[in-house]
């Protein structure tokens, strides 16, 4: 495809409507749509899409983060999605609406933390990883048992998991295939926006007692692990 809108995210805040968001990966100027009654910014490329080197993702990154000092709920949409126009755009989201309203609920104030746990499997093996769809219409006994199961889907820092669970809103579990080296788990946590020095710093001092595993924390990012319904 030649040209055509690049999606960086959906928005919330109607706060953002006439404010200047900048410039796109390409240079481009970034403006706010409504493709099937959602927010969008887009950017209008002027040439074929980039591919996804190194620098076309820290300049995709770069515009996501500017809007997350403008808005309330920034849903960050893949790299690399392009629709032709705006009608384009709002046919292919039309069927996942709902699905995208609630995953901005989900985000609306919150970023994501990132663990990388290394080291040798337990013995038993693994439990199939667990996905704590957050805290939205959950009272307290049922997001414990969300965040409970979280926890049980990484054995191998179970008690790192369920210590740093006050501070979790949401919670996305991945296993490497197999052959990924010393990589066991990555695991994605939604948390209230300025509360990653607090978490990260509860990480570094419960770290230690998973040895011989090794934890890797990094973020504050946009949360890019809890879009998968964003196009």
């Amino acid at each position: 495809m030649s040209g055509g809108l690049w999606l960086y995210a959906f928005v919330d805040d109607v706060v953002l409507v006439g404010h200047d968001l900048g410039l796109g990966l390409a240079g481009e100027p970034l403006r706010l749509v409504a493709p099937a009654g959602l927010r969008a910014v887009v950017g209008a490329l002027p040439g074929a899409p980039p591919a996804p080197t190194p620098a076309a993702l820290r300049e995709h990154d770069a515009a996501v983060r500017r809007l997350e000092g403008l808005a309330g709920a920034v849903l960050p949409a893949r790299f690399g999605q392009v629709a032709a126009d705006e009608a384009a755009l709002a046919e292919r989201i039309g069927p996942r609406v709902d699905a995208l309203r609630r995953a901005l609920d989900l985000v609306r104030g919150r970023e994501q933390m990132t663990l990388r746990l290394f080291g040798p499997l337990e013995a038993t093996g693994a439990l199939p990883a667990a996905d704590d769809p957050g805290d939205t219409g959950l009272g307290p006994g049922a997001r414990y048992l969300a965040r409970r199961r979280a926890a049980l889907g990484v054995p191998e820092a179970a008690g790192l998991l369920e210590a740093l669970g006050a501070r979790v809103r949401a919670t996305r579990v991945e296993r490497p295939a197999a052959g990924a080296g010393e990589l066991l788990a990555s695991v994605y946590h939604l948390v209230d926006r300025g509360a990653a020095d607090g978490y990260r710093a509860q990480v570094e001092a419960l770290a230690p007692g998973l040895a011989p595993r090794r934890v890797r924390v990094s973020g504050p990012w946009p949360a890019y692990a809890f879009a998968g319904e964003a196009p």
